[in-house]
Order: C-alpha cells, then sequence, then structure tokens
C-alpha cells in the first residue's frame, strides 16, 4: 500500500469517476485504472463497486477512506511543519470573491497574512464569481466569500461577518425625511446596483428574502464609489453594505436610511469543500480573516 493508492481513493470518492480523478491527480485515466486494480489486489477485497459508469465506494473502501485521509493530513501537516522549520513554505490558495465591494477590504488581509506566509500565492478569481459553488465542486477553487449560505450539505460554511445594507440617495430626495423605507417604495425609483444585467438585486431578492423590488429601472454599475458618484447626481439611489460605502461618502450630499423598519442585515460566509483538510496556512488565512472583520461588525 503506498500514498498514491490512498490519494486515489480519496479523489475517486470525491469526484465519482476515475476521468475526474485523472484531472486532478494529474494522470491517465487507464494508469488510475491499473493503480486501482492493484490496490484492490493487494487489499483483496473491493474497494470500489462500478455503478452506471461511476465508481461507489464499498464498505471496505470506507474503512480505507477514514484512514486515507487522517493519514494524508498528517502528511500534509508534517511537510507544513519542515518547510515552516526552513522558511521555505510554498503553496497557493484560490479564492473568489462573490460581492463587489470585497475588492476595497480584501488588500489589507492580504498584507497581514503575507506577514506571516509571504510565500504563498494567493489568486483572486475574477472570472464566473457568480458561480463559486460550480467552481469548488470543479476544484478550480479552494474557498469562496460569499453573501449566503450554501443549502448543499458537502459545502462548509464559515461565518465571517454580519453587516447592513442601507439605502443611499441624495438629501434633496422626496424619500430623505423617511426613517426606513420599504420594496414598495422603490416602484417609482431607478436602482443602480452591482448586481450583473438581468440578475435584478440579488443581494435583497435572492440571498436575504426580503420582498420583491420592483423599481422602475435597473442600472448596473460594477464599482462602488461610481454608484454614489451618480446617487449623488440624483440618478437614483442604491442599496449598499453600510461599512463598505462609509470611506467614500466624504462631502457627498447622501442621506443612509435603513431598509425595512427593523433594518436589513446579510451574512458573509467562507465556503469550501466539507471534506477538505485545511492546511496549516488555510487555517491561519481564516483566522486573518475573521479577526479583520471584527472591524466591521455594527452595533445591534
Amino acid at each position: 500500500m503506498e500514498i498514491r493508492h490512498l490519494r486515489l481513493v480519496v479523489e475517486v470518492h470525491k469526484l465519482g469517476t476515475l476521468s475526474k480523478a485523472s484531472e486532478v491527480l494529474c494522470l491517465s485515466q487507464s494508469a488510475l485504472s491499473h493503480q486501482l486494480k492493484e490496490f484492490e489486489a493487494e487489499v483483496g477485497m473491493v474497494v470500489f463497486h462500478r455503478v452506471n459508469k461511476r465508481l461507489v465506494i464499498s464498505e471496505t473502501g470506507e474503512v480505507v477512506l477514514r484512514y486515507a485521509k487522517l493519514i494524508l493530513k498528517r502528511l500534509e501537516e508534517l511537510n507544513s511543519s519542515l518547510m515552516e522549520i526552513k522558511g521555505e513554505e510554498k503553496g497557493s490558495i484560490r479564492i473568489s470573491l462573490e460581492a463587489y465591494t470585497s475588492y476595497y477590504w480584501f488588500p489589507s488581509i492580504l498584507r497581514k497574512f503575507h506577514k506571516t506566509y509571504p510565500n504563498i500565492e494567493i489568486t483572486i478569481n475574477t472570472e464566473n464569481s457568480t458561480r463559486p459553488l460550480h467552481l469548488l465542486e470543479s476544484n478550480n477553487l479552494d474557498f469562496a466569500i460569499m453573501v449566503y449560505q450554501p443549502s448543499e450539505s458537502y459545502f462548509e460554511s464559515v461565518p465571517v461577518l454580519r453587516d447592513e445594507l442601507v439605502v443611499v440617495l441624495p438629501n434633496s430626495h422626496i424619500l430623505s425625511k423617511r426613517n426606513y423605507l420599504e420594496a414598495r417604495d422603490f416602484v417609482e425609483e431607478v436602482i443602480i446596483t452591482h448586481s450583473g444585467k438581468n440578475q435584478k438585486d440579488k443581494v435583497l431578492e435572492k440571498a436575504f428574502g426580503a420582498k420583491e423590488i420592483n423599481p422602475l429601472k435597473y442600472i448596473h454599475i460594477g464599482n462602488t464609489q461610481s454608484i454614489l458618484e451618480m446617487v449623488n447626481e440624483g440618478l437614483g439611489v442604491a442599496i449598499l453594505s453600510k461599512w463598505a460605502i462609509s470611506k467614500y461618502i466624504g462631502e457627498k450630499k447622501l442621506k443612509l436610511i435603513k431598509f425595512g423598519k427593523n433594518g436589513t442585515f446579510r451574512n458573509w460566509y467562507w465556503v469550501y469543500l466539507k471534506n477538505r483538510n485545511l492546511s496549516k496556512f488555510e487555517k491561519y488565512f481564516l483566522d486573518v480573516l475573521r479577526g479583520d472583520f471584527e472591524l466591521y461588525k455594527p452595533d445591534f
């Protein structure tokens, strides 16, 4: 029994087929098939059942899988510790940031992380940012920072932040004297939003269960500062994260109003596949992330 056999069992169980596992393990499908037969012959029992072109783990395989995860995790920790002692620890973290506002606070997270792990490469996925779960499942992403919690049981979701969404409008706007606004107040309004074309405002209508908003029109802008400039000029209103826009308000003649009588809040999550064994530097990154976000938690 070799380490390659344990890695094979873990990946085939996770992905279901040899062809998908071959992409992750960088070996041909035929080579993995040979490895699996070799391993099953050595064990003397079936590790995977062949069912409709998929490989379903057997009772024996479940035992192997449990120990394989433990062994591989310990080996990873050993390698990480040795590299850290030598000051040469290397690796990478691939992250997707779902919300546009993430790009304004994320650099401070990176600076803190790189003080401890300067050789770890951080890659931010700027494409398909609206499909982070698909990227996680296909192993094209390690982690996603998302503004809603996935319902699928095979995802791990760690809450990192709860922030408030507020309505932003000019001081001169007819609604600026109100204590709070509701969905029905936007019927005659133009909403300027980060959400992509044809997505409406998913922050409010999809992720957080607010009543459907039917404004006069949506204008889609990817930059927070540009949205505020347009609101300042009376071209529309916006619903944005209170802490994310605070440093951009400046001298602008803008009013921030609660959305809903009790306000509207959203949770941000650090999401990854549940069976993933976090490395030491990945755990540290999460610690930095959660620690830094303490600065942004509103008073309740």
